[in-house]
């Protein structure tokens, strides 16, 4: 199954960011702690386990990053030399096609991704520039991982039975509570 995580980070989400943040939650990981014959205890289990996560995957562009063009940092009315896609914010479409030379100026793609509507759909960026940052963040994930590392997930498996959480919007809107300085990163993970 897959399942659409939002994954807070304090620096850029750079691949190696979210590996270290996403590594914990690594079926590989946990299982490896065990011997082939013992039994995991229910309390062992993490909020979720993957066997593999991509940035935006089947849940990307869920993120609208506001375009403010007197925003000096994106110089949104510019063509750059260094590409915004990958250093400022995600974007896979953006980063593939920048990688196979489809393009040659990121900026053809901006229309089809929402600038004329002052946004771009993307797969992460600076909170502060996320619009409807925190519906995205409460009602748009399955699960959630914060800038302190806290781990939350709207039901999980234990071992012998899944668990709804009741109380995972009040977590998730109180660990949001002060990220604006952070970054936030779809993932779409599997298990």
């Amino acid at each position: 199954m897959h399942y659409c995580i939002l994954v807070i980070t304090k620096e850029f989400p750079t691949n190696k960011v979210l590996e270290k943040k996403m590594t914990p939650y690594s079926e590989e990981t946990f299982y490896e702690q065990f011997g082939e014959n013992d039994e995991i205890p229910t309390t062992a289990r993490p909020q979720f386990l993957w066997d593999y996560w991509k940035v935006g995957g089947r849940y990307c562009a869920k993120i609208k990053l506001k375009i403010d063009k007197a925003n000096e940092e994106y110089n949104w009315d510019f063509i750059v030399r260094e590409a915004r896609a990958g250093r400022l914010f995600r974007s896979m479409l953006l980063e593939d096609c920048l990688k196979k030379k489809v393009i040659f100026f990121e900026e053809d793609y901006y229309p089809y991704i929402g600038y004329y509507d002052d946004y771009l759909r993307v797969d992460g960026a600076k909170i502060k520039d996320i619009i409807d940052f925190e519906d995205l963040a409460i009602n748009h994930n399955w699960g959630f991982i914060g800038k302190d590392d806290e781990v939350y997930s709207r039901d999980y498996y234990n071992g012998e039975k899944w668990i709804d959480d009741d109380q995972y919007e009040e977590k998730v809107r109180k660990a949001i509570e002060d990220v604006s300085d952070c970054y936030a990163c779809i993932i779409d993970i599997h298990d």
